[in-house]
């Protein structure tokens, strides 16, 4: 009589029962370069990728020198492959962020191009796209199974409900962090990261992002925001109802001591200004981050209090 193998164990669904809270754990970073790419993606998939060797060293050396950038390779659902790679620069800027694009001739194209000036300000031969919103799920199973497990599913209905334009809207896309909230799924240039993300949410967060809004159910975080304004961001939109991207600009994130913060935020239409008050704890479980199971991460809680609401904006 043979035993019957175990069954495998997600770090999604581990997360998932320990109850581990989605707001607070997107990864602060402003600046994304997308490359599409069509190979075969490996667990690190830049550098295991068959580009020029010039090119990963160009991408690499400009990620690991700007702590608030990410490079990601990216796809279309469905195996749509371009005559040519597209090139797509998301600049998320809380006050104006910006998709610019451009297809590449080849590769080595990247060369020519100083991704640090162009985020400095240099614009040049690099086209400003519409201002609709880019969705990107990540779907690298060889960086971990839940990835390709949730995510598949999620790109494949938003493709399908997304119109098509000049440049592609949906993408697949590489690691974006934190398996553990698969599907993960971000929207730019806003910076929106999304966690645990279905097809029927996918499509509520679609539908909310075409109206310039945040759909805070799945919210992980606006990646332009350190964690603790994060937190305060979704309480304040739970509080006052105020859904938009332009309701509320971020003034300041004091850190009061190594687990509490102060965090101030202004609402546009009228100057108000709300301090919020935010607390990180430990529940004292961990959750592993990865389907590896060999890396566990402690599952911490935000709460946040509103300390006040003046018009006073010089504060």
């Amino acid at each position: 009589m043979t035993s019957e193998a175990p069954a495998p164990l997600y770090c999604s669904d581990l997360s998932l029962q320990a109850g581990e809270p989605l707001i607070g754990s997107a990864t602060p970073t402003a600046r994304y370069v997308l490359l599409e790419y069509t190979g075969a993606w490996g667990a690190k998939a830049l550098n295991e990728s068959d580009l020029p060797e010039a090119v990963k060293r160009q991408i690499d050396s400009f990620v690991k020198g700007d702590p608030l950038a990410k490079a990601l390779l990216i796809r279309q659902p469905g195996g749509v492959k371009a005559l040519k790679p597209r090139l797509i620069l998301a600049s998320v800027d809380e006050h104006s962020p910006g998709l610019y694009g451009t297809v590449l001739e080849n590769y080595t194209d990247l060369l020519d191009l100083d991704l640090s000036a162009f985020f400095a300000g240099s614009r040049e031969g690099i086209a400003r796209l519409s201002d609709d919103p880019v969705f990107l799920v990540c779907t690298n199973g060889r960086r971990d199974p839940c990835c390709a497990r949730r995510g598949a599913s999620v790109s494949n209905a938003l493709a399908n409900a997304a119109a098509y334009q000049s440049f592609p809207r949906v993408w697949e896309s590489t690691h974006i962090g934190g398996h553990r909230f698969a599907a993960n799924l971000i929207v730019l240039p806003h910076g929106l990261l999304y966690g645990r993300v279905d097809p029927q949410s996918a499509l509520a967060i679609l539908s909310t992002a075409q109206d310039g809004q945040a759909y805070l159910p799945n919210l992980r975080g606006r990646t332009v925001y350190p964690p603790p304004a994060q937190a305060a961001d979704l309480y304040l939109r739970s509080q006052t109802g105020e859904r938009a991207l332009t309701a509320f600009a971020l003034r300041q994130t004091e850190t009061l001591d190594a687990s509490t913060w102060r965090v101030v935020f202004e609402r546009r239409s009228d100057g108000k200004v709300y301090r919020l008050n935010v607390r990180r704890t430990a529940t004292g479980q961990s959750v592993p981050d990865s389907c590896q199971l060999d890396k566990f991460t402690p599952v911490t809680r935000y709460s946040v209090e509103l300390e006040g609401a003046d018009t006073d904006t010089n504060d």
